[in-house]
Formats: C-alpha cells, sequence, structure tokens
C-alpha cells in the first residue's frame, strides 16, 4: 500500500503543474490573439480605404432645365466610389433625358478625390407646332395626344412617343395605312417643329395607252 501511494502522489503532482501550464499557455495565446481580432474587425473593406470618392459632381451648359432636375436622374451622388464605368453610365443617363443634342463630360482626380463636370448642350424651344397632311383627323385631335408642346423645349424621348401616338390615332380611327413619313426639328429656339402625315389615301390614278390618257378621281373629290 505505501509502495502504490508513493507511485501515485508525485504522479498527482505532475499532472496538476502540467494542467496549470497548459492553462497559463492557452490564456497568453488568447490575449495576444484579442488585439489582432479586434484591429481586423474595424478595418474597412479590401481597398476601400484607398478608393477615390466622388467629391462633387456639377452641371454645365444648362440655361432651361434646372441643374436638380438633372442630378437626380443620377444614379451616382457625391461621396460615392469613382469610376470611369459610373462616369459613362451617368453621362448615358443624362443623354436618356431626351432635352439635350450633346453631353460630355470631364474628371478631376486629385488627392483621391474625384471631381465629375458634365457639360450638356440643350435642344432649343419649340415654337408652334405644325401638322402637314392631315385632312382625315383634325390638328386639334391629334396635338391631344402628343407630349410635345408649344414654348417647351424639344424632347426627342417624347417626340419619338408622338410618331407612335399620331399612328396608332390612325388606326384607331381606321386609317392603318396612315403614318408620320417626315419631321423637321427646330433648328433654333421658336422655330416650329413640322410634321409630315401620309394618310394612305390615292387621289388619282393616271392611266396612259398609246391611244389617250385618262384620269380617275377618288369619291372625294
Amino acid at each position: 500500500m505505501f509502495f502504490i501511494r508513493s507511485i501515485l502522489i508525485p504522479l498527482c503532482l505532475l499532472f496538476a503543474l502540467s494542467f496549470n501550464f497548459d492553462a497559463i499557455e492557452i490564456d497568453k495565446l488568447s490575449a495576444a490573439l484579442l488585439p489582432l481580432t479586434s484591429n481586423n474587425a474595424t478595418q474597412d473593406a479590401p481597398g476601400a480605404q484607398s478608393a477615390i470618392r466622388i467629391s462633387e459632381i456639377i452641371i454645365t451648359g444648362n440655361t432651361t432645365i434646372d441643374t436638380q432636375e438633372i442630378l437626380d436622374s443620377l444614379t451616382i451622388k457625391s461621396n460615392a466610389i469613382y469610376s470611369e464605368t459610373k462616369e459613362t453610365i451617368a453621362r448615358k443617363q443624362i443623354k436618356a433625358l431626351g432635352i439635350f443634342k450633346s453631353v460630355n463630360s470631364k474628371s478631376i482626380i486629385q488627392n483621391k478625390q474625384a471631381k465629375i463636370i458634365f457639360h450638356v448642350e440643350e435642344l432649343p424651344l419649340v415654337g408652334d407646332i405644325v401638322l402637314k397632311g392631315n385632312s382625315l383627323i383634325t390638328t386639334s385631335a391629334i396635338t391631344k395626344v402628343m407630349k410635345s408642346k408649344p414654348n417647351k423645349m424639344l424632347n426627342l424621348s417624347h417626340l419619338r412617343s408622338d410618331i407612335n401616338a399620331i399612328n396608332e390615332l390612325y388606326k384607331k380611327n381606321g386609317y392603318s395605312h396612315a403614318k408620320v413619313y417626315r419631321v423637321q426639328n427646330p433648328e433654333q429656339s421658336r422655330d416650329p417643329l413640322v410634321i409630315h402625315i401620309s394618310e394612305g389615301i390615292i387621289n388619282t390614278i393616271i392611266i396612259r395607252s398609246e391611244e389617250h390618257t385618262s384620269e380617275l378621281q377618288s369619291p372625294d373629290h
């Protein structure tokens, strides 16, 4: 019995010392890892700190259209991360408004800050709206379905919609062959917007033969 006790006591002491040593080493390791974990958690996403950000978006060349209206049409905003792709998309968004003849842009980058400048050239104001070739449907009925209006800036998006609306109006009234075949945009402000309509009516048929020439008039002539 004495022999067994003499062996067990040293073994227990050795186990206790080993356990304390492991616990101390684990505590030291945990303490060393905590600062690293804390620092990594507070860092931005990779590359975010070195990214170029948009400091300002400037619109020039607009005299009729409000600057804020143009800015509201853009998906990019100040303080967003800058890229050439975003600048290109913004330029196309301004062009898609349909009220500018041209849209150009340039960016000034300095100290990780990008200033984007968009220069626009406005389309002219529409004077009168002149319809030519319409006899089956009145001018007032046609202009009622149009988005383009006198004394408003020419809008190419609206004009495309107007052409479709006029063609559809004729179709609804049974004139499926009628269509807008030519549009004259105002060259400068207050010039008329002229829309030419073909109503698909044959007024006269000329028949020629070796003996004689004759004309067949349509019933309404």
